[in-house]
């Protein structure tokens, strides 16, 4: 427990020797527990903002129907967002094991999964917590932490934007930390690992770009 406190930090300035230990202890029980917690503070301050702005544009008839969301709803939202959060960790985990099997990389899926969760402490953990603060400053999304944001006049009906969006110094961050501590431990070299994450990062973008874009056409309907 000690050493799972102390790693907690050590991800954050020497992520090859943190990861690897979680990876070869399988360990990441305690990591997962604070990224949901995490991403449920997350989502309820994004959740409360967006519905204040929103009440704003709402009919006194409308605002008397949003009255009546009980707790159920709400634990329901907050379950399914659950849901979704383990899904994607699950699914992430799974192609990076898949990407480094495929590199000839030693290690249990278990393994990798306790890695990736483990480094998802910078981007999903310390990400989501700035992301969330100047969301709720500045109130102009998060295009201020990826590449959109030197496009500022594409939209997100561009699928450029949803390309680009997918790229930002937190997530490279976290990703080249796994990286490395993936190298540590399945005793591959640094630049092959570094290499596998590229590939895998190619791979990510390339599903969801297109997903996000689809999503955004037919939102916008």
């Amino acid at each position: 427990m000690k050493d799972s406190i102390s790693d907690l930090i050590v991800v954050f300035f020497h992520p090859g020797a943190a990861i690897s230990r979680s990876m070869q202890k399988k360990r990441w029980v305690i990591y997962l527990f604070i990224l949901l917690v995490i991403q449920i503070i997350t989502f309820a301050v994004l959740f409360n903002f967006n519905r204040v702005n929103e009440s704003a544009q709402l009919s006194d008839s409308q605002l008397e129907i949003i009255k009546t969301y009980g707790p159920s709803i709400k634990k329901l939202m907050i379950t399914f967002t659950l849901i979704i959060i383990l899904i994607t960790y699950l699914i992430g985990a799974f192609f990076i094991y898949l990407f480094y099997k495929i590199g000839n990389a030693e290690g249990l899926y278990v393994q990798y999964f306790s890695g990736f969760i483990h480094a998802s402490l910078i981007d999903a953990g310390l990400g989501n917590i700035f992301k969330t603060i100047f969301f709720s400053i500045e109130k102009t999304g998060f295009a201020f932490f990826n590449a959109a944001a030197f496009f500022p006049t594409i939209t997100q009906q561009n699928f450029l934007f949803h390309l680009l969006s997918q790229i930002d110094p937190i997530s490279l961050w976290a990703l080249t930390a796994l990286a490395i501590g993936i190298s540590r431990y399945s005793g591959i070299t640094l630049v092959k690992s570094i290499r596998i994450a590229f590939y895998y990062l190619l791979f990510k973008i390339s599903i969801l770009s297109p997903f996000y874009f689809i999503f955004a056409r037919f939102s916008s309907r």
